[in-house]
Parts: structure tokens; sequence; C-alpha cells
């Protein structure tokens, strides 16, 4: 028997001579052990024990060779050098910046209240006629309604009566004046009609100014006295220009003095309300600009913070901030949704990938960070925001690494099928 025989036999019969000495601490034939006897019985073998550690009970068999494990990483994608030649993939190097990354929150359009106009009727009557509806744009003065009412025919009938009184007061006065030039007629007939005639338009002046104190026009007395109007009706006009809003009234309904018939909001100018959480409302100041959009609509209007609510809202526990610009092309209107970004709020350090460079499996969004010529390796990463040809990334890439920013969608079959191979 050779070298290795005699180590076998050996380490062999060491095996069975120390599995003799620990045999009876399971074999007492009376029973367990006290745990003194087997505690003094421990120390013993504890010496023995270390000096075979060494020797062991290995078989003669041959040991087998340990596998090499892997290092690499399973999302590390390696390219064969035929692969390099025929994909050719570009790469782009990024950088981490403080990009003063606008803060977008939501905000709704509101009418610029200062300016608003709201129809009324000065007296009591009903709706004849209506000439303007909700939603729909108006210019100043444009009349909206028409209104009958028995307080403006009796003050109407007033304003005919006086007008005609003094027509025929100066008609009288014409024919004395000629009458006394031939004295025909004494001048104290002359002097008691032309009297009468500044009696007369006395009467008509305090008749028209009731009128006018109901809203109508000059030129439409004009069309009375001309007999152009046949049933007087008290015509309604826009106090401002805008868009008609809260249109409270129908034709035949009854009217009350100076009740509200309709609201005009302007449109050249709007309010925008936006809620954003107290700790960036403590980076916001007023006076400070942001940035109102809304998708699918090509115009950007700038907006001027004009009030920061002092107490958190409680129903929505984020601070109110008030927004003012003049519109552009009629953009915004008032109640609708639009996105307010506060282009002065920083929300840390980024860093900005081509969106060439971003893939997705579900929600979540990967780039390839390249290592090598042959090795890239695909990362999760976090966007916080989507530009128009960039994306706005806060984690997974480190300054300076490079990404790749073609044939993105070959080197992910690639990390599939090596997921697969594993």
């Amino acid at each position: 028997m050779g070298l290795s025989g005699d180590v076998g036999l050996y380490r062999s019969q060491h095996c069975m001579w120390l599995t003799r000495l620990i045999s009876p601490l399971f074999m007492n034939p009376n029973g367990f052990y006290t745990m003194k006897t087997m505690i003094s019985l421990l120390r013993s073998y504890t010496f023995l024990l270390m000096i075979f550690t060494g020797m062991g009970c290995a078989s003669d068999s041959p040991s087998t060779p340990t596998k090499e494990v892997s290092t690499m990483s399973p999302n590390t994608v390696l390219l064969t050098a035929e692969q390099i030649g025929k994909l050719n993939i570009q790469t782009v190097q990024v950088s981490q910046n403080n990009t003063g990354i606008p803060v977008v929150v939501q905000g709704k359009a509101m009418p610029d209240r200062r300016g608003m106009g709201v129809v009324s009727a000065p007296i009591s009557g009903r709706i004849l006629r209506l000439y303007a509806y909700e939603g729909e744009m108006v210019r100043k003065g444009q009349m909206v309604a028409e209104l009958e009412s028995l307080e403006f025919a009796t003050l109407a009938a007033e304003y005919l009566q006086s007008e005609t009184e003094l027509r025929y007061r100066n008609q009288e006065w014409e024919r004395l004046s000629a009458l006394y030039e031939k004295n025909l007629v004494a001048q104290s007939e002359v002097q008691r009609v032309e009297a009468d005639k500044m009696r007369a338009t006395t009467q008509l002046r305090a008749a028209e100014t009731k009128l006018t104190a109901t809203g109508i026009s000059r030129a439409y007395l004009n069309q009375w006295a001309a007999r152009k109007v046949q049933t007087p009706t008290l015509p309604i006009y826009a106090p401002v220009s805008g868009m008609i809003q809260n249109h409270n009234v129908q034709i035949g309904q009854s009217v009350m003095a100076y009740g509200q018939m309709m609201d005009i909001v302007p449109t050249q100018s709007i309010m925008v309300e936006a809620f954003v959480s107290p700790e960036q409302a403590s980076s916001i100041r007023q006076g400070e600009e942001a940035t109102l959009y809304m998708q699918g609509q090509p115009e950007v209007v700038r907006m001027t913070v004009t009030a920061i609510q002092a107490h958190m809202d409680e129903t929505r526990h984020a601070v109110r901030v008030l927004l003012e610009s003049q519109t552009l092309n009629g953009f915004p209107k008032p109640g609708q949704l639009v996105q307010v970004s506060f282009v002065g709020l920083n929300n840390g350090f980024a860093t900005q990938v081509p969106l060439s460079a971003i893939e997705y499996e579900g929600d979540d969004a990967y780039v390839f960070v390249w290592k090598s010529s042959k090795q890239y390796e695909r990362r999760a990463v976090k966007i916080i925001r989507l530009l128009e040809d960039m994306a706005l990334i806060s984690e997974g890439l480190n300054s300076g690494e490079s990404v790749a920013v073609s044939e993105v969608f070959s080197l992910k079959a690639l990390s599939r099928m090596a997921e697969f191979s594993e």
C-alpha cells in the first residue's frame, strides 16, 4: 500500500477511536449522566478533539474542484467584437448640476374681479329679450337684454309729453315773435310764451335726466322723439368688455331693481390660484415670476405672484398662492385647470439625460451606463421631470458617467438574453 493508502488508513483508524471515546456520552446503560459528570467528560474530550481536528475523517476519494463564482453584475451586458462593430453605440457623458428644477403644481384660473362688471336693471321689470348668454364675449356698451317695465313706461311717457310740450311752445314762440315784429301783438304776449317755453325746456331736461339714469343713451331718446320706437323698452348694456358668467335670468323672468342678472369677466387679465407645500411656500416671494401652461395649449403665460396666504389651508394642507397676468390669445379662461411652474424654486441637484437614453420596464426607468467598449450596465434611475428632449434624473447616475443614447433597444434585448441564459 502506498503513502496515500497509509494516510487514509491512519485517518480511518483515528476516526473510529474518537467515536469510541465519545460514544459513552450517549450510551450510558444506567441512563443519562449527571450534569457534573457530563461537564467533566466534555473537558477531557475537548483536548482530544483539538488534536484530531487537523486529521479529520476524510475519505480516500479525491476532492472536487471548487467552481469559480462570477462577480459580474447580472445587469451587465457584454458585447462581442462583432456586436460592437455592428451596433456602433453612441454615448453621452452626463454631469450633475444645481439646475434649479422648477416646482410644478396645479392651479385654477379665476376671474380678475378687480375689473369684473355686474349687469343689473336700475328699475324692476320683466325680461323681454336677451342678446348674450353664458360664455359669450361682449363689448362695453353692447346691449345684452331688454326690459319692459311699468315704471320705465311712466318715465318714457313723461319724457315724450315734455318733448311734445316743448315743441309746441317753440312753435308758439316763433309765431308770436313774427307777429310782434309786425306790431300785431303786444310784447307781453311774447314774453309769456317765452316763459312757457323755458318751463317746458326744464321739464324735458328733468324727464331726460330720469331716463338717462336708467342707462339709456341720448341717441335712443332721439329715436323716441323721431317716433322711430313705438313701444319704449329699457335696454341693458354691458358695463365692461369680457365674457358672460353667472347668467341668472331667462326671457319672461321678473327682476328686481339692481338685482344681479349676470357677470361680465374681463378677459384681458386673469388670476390663478395654486396650492404649494409649506416647504415650497417658504421659497416663494411676492413679486416673483412663475410660468403658466396647459397640456395641448401652445401659449405659455408669465405670471406674477401677488399674494401668499399666511396660514395653511386645512382642507388641502397646503399654502394658497395667488398670481395675476394678462391673458395671451384668450388663454387662460376662467375655470381652466392649468400647470404653474415656480421657476425660482429648487429641489436640489439633478442630472440632465437625453430622452433617447431612457428605456422603461413598466413604470421604472433605466439607462445603460458605459463601462468599457464591450461592457454596459443596465441601471435604474429616478426621473423627477420630463422636459422637451431631456429627462431630469435625481438618483441612479454619477457625475462623469456616460450613457448610451443609441441602440438602447438592442442593449435591452441583449440584457434579456443574458438574463434567460443564467
